[in-house]
């Protein structure tokens, strides 16, 4: 074991220097944390930092006989809707119009089509150009909300038509205006996907115009491709110092540090600074790795796992073995649930009804950036004793939802009780116990798919991911429910 200083601190990776060390012109994290605001995330990527969304209501002339009653006043009921949604962070509302004539509803179009997306709220039925809207076949995400016994006829109608013509729309209906606040996490999840950057750093040749054309297409996330040499140059131009004041945080924040000597520690802070560097240039807020083959080929010099834990606790990306499929899912889940995933290889035990998910870097807050952080040591990789790596002690009776998207068309998803963390010196360092019900684990097991790799994410996302899919065009399929 190491002969150096080791203690836990129940705080952020390092957080008054860490703080200091985040990517782009981003403001420094407060006290205590060590991750970015969304945004900041969205700033890094170059774009505005708000979701823009445009709200529009829909209703017929007072007076007209009709739900919820000729008399209604619908501008009051509008001006209640505005006021919650004004309180919500991060997002700039535009619009807000009451139309009242089917003839208004085409004039809307390029207003709407400049936002990241729209919010029709049906205040009555009639909702005069209801239907009008759908004919315009607008490509932008929308939420369509029903105010119960007020729209109900028309908001049926278009929702009929809304899934017999696939149009990227969520519709809602209910009483609780608290539900609508929520699905606007949907919205703000495919803006920022659209403000994003992935640099894949891959020396095997894996370029493919028609793939970074269609990550772009259906997600519109901007894919760069780099290699070992970029990594190695950013490597050489970064701060000894700064590396090592890194490492020394490393090793407070960590219970124990076990196999590496502390310059492996710095090595893989250097590995930090030079990746970070990278993604400053050009404005990305994930990268993936091909790690095991750069690694194994002494392309590089050190893994990049702490780097991973690092980007990953800070509200970026970093994924495993030029894995873009993961590192999709972690954008894509990670927006949608704001925390990061832990991407891992499963290991099915179909007789116990456990799922072991296990690799050599994970995401130390896991139940969101404000959240205390599991603890962790730091350990050797696991596959060949060398080199640096994380293992971490995930929160057992937890809910996890498990998921893998699988380009463009499907996300596969599970979910399953976190039951505990496997203590053996077989596989990789990180190793959670989650515990699927019934049959489940053989059902997958039948019908396995998708590659190996999957991504945990606290907490059951499954319902939220349905609806994401209505937007990204893509099938959620369960693939432990029985």
């Amino acid at each position: 074991m190491s002969g150096f200083s080791r203690r836990q601190v129940f705080g952020s990776f390092c957080a008054g220097v860490l703080g200091m060390l985040a990517l782009g012109k981003s403001k420094a994290a407060a006290a205590g944390q060590a991750h970015l605001t969304a945004e900041d995330i969205s700033a890094l990527a170059g774009r505005r930092n708000k979701t823009r969304l445009y709200q529009l209501f829909i209703a017929k002339p007072v007076g007209r006989i009709g739900w919820p009653f000729h008399e209604y006043d619908h501008a009051a009921r509008a001006e209640v809707f505005k006021t919650r949604l004004s309180r919500l962070r991060g997002i700039e509302w535009v619009g807000g119009k009451i139309i009242e004539k089917e003839e208004d509803i085409p004039e809307l179009k390029e207003g709407i089509e400049s936002c990241d997306g729209l919010v029709t709220i049906v205040l009555t039925s009639p909702a005069i150009g209801l239907q009008k809207l759908a004919e315009m076949k607008l490509n932008t995400p929308t939420l369509v909300f029903n105010d119960l016994f007020c729209g109900d006829c028309s908001f049926l109608g278009y929702q009929q038509r809304a899934t017999s013509e696939g149009m990227r729309v969520v519709s809602l209906s209910s009483q609780d205006l608290g539900l609508l606040e929520r699905k606007v996490q949907l919205l703000r999840t495919t803006a920022r996907l659209r403000r994003s950057k992935i640099i894949c750093f891959a020396d095997r040749d894996r370029s493919n115009d028609t793939f970074s054309q269609s990550v772009s297409d259906n997600l519109g996330i901007k894919l760069i491709q780099m290699g070992s040499k970029e990594i190695n140059a950013a490597v050489d131009q970064s701060d000894k110092a700064e590396a090592r004041r890194i490492a020394e945080g490393w090793v407070k924040m960590a219970q124990q540090v076990v196999e590496p000597s502390f310059d492996d520690i710095i090595g893989s802070a250097r590995l930090y600074l030079g990746l970070k560097q990278l993604m400053e240039q050009e404005k990305a807020n994930a990268i993936t790795v091909d790690c095991l083959t750069m690694v194994y080929g002494k392309k590089i010099a050190s893994y990049p796992c702490l780097a991973f834990v690092q980007l990953n606790d800070n509200g970026y990306v970093g994924a495993c073995e030029a894995d873009l499929a993961s590192t999709l899912t972690m954008l894509l889940v990670g927006f949608l649930a704001d925390r990061p995933g832990f991407m891992s290889d499963p290991v099915l035990d179909t007789e116990a009804g456990l799922i072991y998910h296990a690799h050599c870097v994970a995401a130390t807050r896991m139940a969101g950036y404000d959240a205390v952080p599991e603890p962790c040591n730091i350990r050797s990789h696991s596959e060949d004793r060398s080199g640096v790596s994380m293992e971490v002690k995930f929160s057992p009776g937890r809910t996890i939802t498990a998921a893998k998207y699988v380009p463009f068309d499907k996300m596969l998803v599970s979910t399953g009780e976190l039951v505990g963390n496997k203590v053996t010196h077989l596989a990789c360092r990180s190793k959670m116990i989650t515990r699927v019900p019934g049959e489940g684990i053989k059902k997958m097991m039948d019908n396995y798919s998708g590659g190996l790799h999957r991504v945990i994410f606290y907490g059951d996302h499954v319902e939220e991911l349905k609806d994401l899919g209505k937007l990204l065009k893509f099938s959620v399929i369960e693939e432990t429910k029985v």
